[in-house]
C-alpha cells in the first residue's frame, strides 16, 4: 500500500526570467494605459511581477541604454549603472581584439573589466556623483 504522501505530487512554478526588451515591452503596454491584470494575462505572470516591473520603471530604462546588446540578452535584473556601462565597452573592446586575432584568457579580460570600471567611476567622480566601489 502506498501511503497518502507517495501520491501526492509537489507542483512546483518553474521562476521566468525575462529580459530586459520583454520587460521594456511590458513598460510600453503599461505606458499605453493597460492594466496590470490585463498585461499579466498576456505574458503568465504573476500580478505582483508586473508591479514590480512597473516601480522598476527607470532602472530598467537605465539598463536598457547603458547595456550592450549581448548583455541584454542574459540580464534579468537593473544593477549597478558604472557596471552595466563597463560591460558594454568590456564586450566591444574583446569583440575589437577578436577580430584583430589577439588571444585573450580570463586575466586579461578581468584586468581590462578593472580598468575600463576604475575610468567609469573615476569619471562619476569628477562630476561629483556618488560611486560604489564592488571591486577588490
Amino acid at each position: 500500500m502506498s501511503s497518502q504522501g507517495d501520491s501526492v505530487r509537489k507542483i512546483t512554478k518553474t521562476r521566468k526570467v525575462l529580459t530586459l526588451s520583454e520587460k521594456n515591452a511590458i513598460l510600453d503596454k503599461l505606458s499605453r494605459g493597460e492594466t496590470c491584470a490585463s498585461v499579466n494575462r498576456m505574458y503568465g505572470m504573476d500580478e505582483s511581477s508586473i508591479r514590480t516591473i512597473r516601480k522598476h520603471q527607470q532602472k530598467i530604462r537605465a539598463s536598457i541604454i547603458a547595456s550592450a546588446s549581448a548583455s541584454t540578452k542574459t540580464t534579468s535584473y537593473s544593477g549597478n549603472e558604472a557596471i552595466e556601462k563597463m560591460e558594454k565597452a568590456l564586450v566591444l573592446w574583446i569583440e575589437t581584439q577578436t577580430s584583430k586575432r589577439i588571444s585573450l584568457d580570463n586575466v586579461i579580460i578581468r584586468e581590462k573589466a578593472k580598468s575600463l570600471y576604475h575610468d567609469i567611476t573615476l569619471r562619476k567622480d569628477q562630476r561629483g556623483t556618488d560611486t560604489i566601489n564592488d571591486w577588490n
